[in-house]
């Protein structure tokens, strides 16, 4: 129905549905997480890391393998950040409760 350019650029979806994917993950990590918990500072940290590898990547990627290597590389970038947050969120114990989520009592 869409013709021969469309099938040309379909492969792409499947690296970019992944980064979709993450990138609302890490919403949820570093945003909803480690921001809300006052560790901001942190998340900056986690999110110019993987920025960084984020430039590169696509710049290698992007040189030898064209739309599918930046397409990559866009979701290798979002795969770090995820790393990053779930590791500060896990080194802190951030997924344990906090004292007022443990008391449920209505007076």
């Amino acid at each position: 129905v869409l013709g021969a350019e469309y099938v040309r650029y379909a492969d792409l979806t499947i690296p970019l549905a992944c980064w979709l994917f993450l990138s609302i993950t890490n919403n949820f990590l570093g945003v909803q997480t480690l921001v809300a918990r006052g560790y901001k500072q942190i998340y900056s940290r986690c999110f110019l890391v993987s920025i960084v590898f984020l430039i590169g990547l696509n710049l290698i990627f992007g040189y030898f393998f064209g739309a599918m290597g930046v397409a990559i590389a866009t979701m290798i970038g979002e795969l770090i950040l995820t790393v990053g947050c779930l590791t500060v969120i896990i080194k802190y114990g951030l997924l344990k409760p906090t004292n007022n989520q443990l008391s449920t009592e209505v007076e």
